[in-house]
């Protein structure tokens, strides 16, 4: 005995089984297993996000957005463990910007920072609703309507917060960066002492996201995309660049221009320094989810 009960088998069967339906493309078996799965109370984190994830692709395979907010707005509402109920309120930020509902997706937003007590939680979901701004093309700050102007406000708050207030964490700097277009910090920022490779944003990601970097030397710089089974996808990068911090998008595309499949891929900082010869290599992982 490792210390394992047969519920916890139990609970983790309905996971797998849930998987196994999803790749046969039985979308509501899969949907089925799933919930059964949540409403076992599952003790790990890691395990409820995956199941969530799953839903999410079910569903939007069935193309039944609006049935999954359905079932998220439950999840949210009913589910006893308070980490279930922020999980769904997370998941459903995305859904209700998927359906157009900007003052749904500031509201489920406003509702996790107004419970959270931890700083780095408050400013990635006050990060969330800055960025409806840049979907939307900015014409969000044109409606002229009393609710559409809260929501315009709740914006441009966010946005003072992320670029004024609190502009020094990470969840700000990682909005600079998607935002400023350049892939560069602004002129005057500070040169960064290591080498790093930043977790992507958004991930799980469809099909789009970012890939930060940072750079303490000038030097040759390769960013790639592989696959599970460690195979070249794409590169993204591969040029000299001058110490700094960077960014650059995966638009979950091969080399050739073709989409590539849902899945889990590793995308690889390469860096040789000028003068010093110096190499520096990192990977992580990235799951593409359609």
């Amino acid at each position: 005995n490792n210390g394992g009960t047969s519920d916890d088998y139990e609970h983790v069967a309905l996971l797998g089984d849930g998987l196994i339906a999803e790749q046969d493309a039985e979308y509501g078996v899969a949907i089925d297993y799933y919930q059964q799965f949540l409403d076992s109370d599952p003790p790990n984190k890691d395990q409820m996000i995956a199941a969530l994830s799953g839903m999410d692709r079910c569903y939007g395979h069935l193309k039944a957005v609006d049935q999954w907010q359905v079932q998220l707005e439950a999840i949210a509402a009913n589910f006893d463990k308070q980490e279930q109920q922020k999980l769904a309120q997370n998941y459903l930020i995305w859904v209700y910007k998927k359906l157009g509902l900007d003052a749904e997706a500031i509201a489920a937003a406003q509702s996790l920072i107004d419970d959270c007590s931890d700083p780095e939680y408050v400013d990635y979901y006050t990060l969330e609703i800055a960025l409806l701004l840049y979907e939307t093309d900015g014409s969000i700050l044109a409606k002229t309507s009393p609710e559409q102007r809260q929501v315009a406000d709740r914006i441009q708050l966010a946005q003072h917060h992320l670029l004024t207030t609190d502009n020094q964490t990470e969840a700000a700097q990682l909005y600079q960066l998607l935002t400023g277009g350049s892939g560069r910090v602004a002129s005057g920022a500070v040169v960064p002492d290591a080498y790093a490779l930043h977790p992507a944003y958004p991930n799980p990601f469809n099909p789009i996201t970012t890939i930060r970097y940072d750079l303490p030397e000038a030097g040759r710089i390769r960013v790639a995309v592989y696959d599970i089974r460690g195979r070249l996808v794409t590169t993204l990068t591969n040029e000299d660049k001058q110490p700094g911090s960077y960014q650059v998008q995966w638009q979950g595309k091969d080399a050739s221009g073709r989409m590539v499949g849902s899945g889990l891929y590793f995308y690889t900082l390469e860096a040789v320094a000028y003068g010093t010869n110096q190499t520096f290599r990192s990977s992580r992982k990235m799951l593409l989810m359609k």
